[in-house]
């Protein structure tokens, strides 16, 4: 099973899944999920890249409570969405890419703009996570990729 066992045994009527990418774009990612768990069932980061999530809610100290394992994105959302047991699913993604999969798979989607606007949850400010849809997005993000690469190890 995906979901991981909830101790407090939360009772919100909703799943929220975060890209990391959307998660990025939070200047405050743990108090986000703390108060999204105020209302929500489940709430977790998910990328295809399951290091980088692990690595991500150790630093930030977020307990995810999605078990990912070696899933991506897809794969992760629909077994979610068969494991939770509530009335709405939304995923809060950065990129277009997430919201055809939110589509395809049967999700609300949000971008992060978007969901911290109906949260009243402060985005960080570099526009991570804000673009899905926008032709701009692509530009950011390939411009943060190049300014990531001192980074890699090569």
């Amino acid at each position: 099973m995906i979901l991981v066992p909830d101790p407090h045994g939360r009772d919100g009527e909703l799943t929220l899944v975060v890209a990391l990418d959307a998660a990025r774009a939070f200047a405050d990612p743990a108090g986000v999920v703390a108060d999204a768990r105020r209302w929500s069932r489940y709430v977790g980061v998910v990328d295809n890249d399951v290091g980088a999530v692990e690595a991500f809610v150790d630093d930030h100290g977020i307990r995810n409570d999605y078990a990912l394992g070696e899933r991506d994105k897809r794969r992760a959302l629909t077994e979610i969405r068969a494991a939770a047991n509530t009335p709405r699913y939304v995923f809060v993604g950065a990129s277009p890419e997430d919201r055809r999969l939110a589509n395809h798979v049967g999700w609300e989607f949000l971008t992060a703009n978007e969901a911290a606007g109906k949260a009243g949850w402060e985005l960080s400010g570099d526009d991570t996570g804000n673009d899905a849809g926008d032709d701009a997005g692509v530009s950011r993000r390939l411009r943060r990729a190049l300014d990531q690469r001192s980074l890699w190890p090569f």
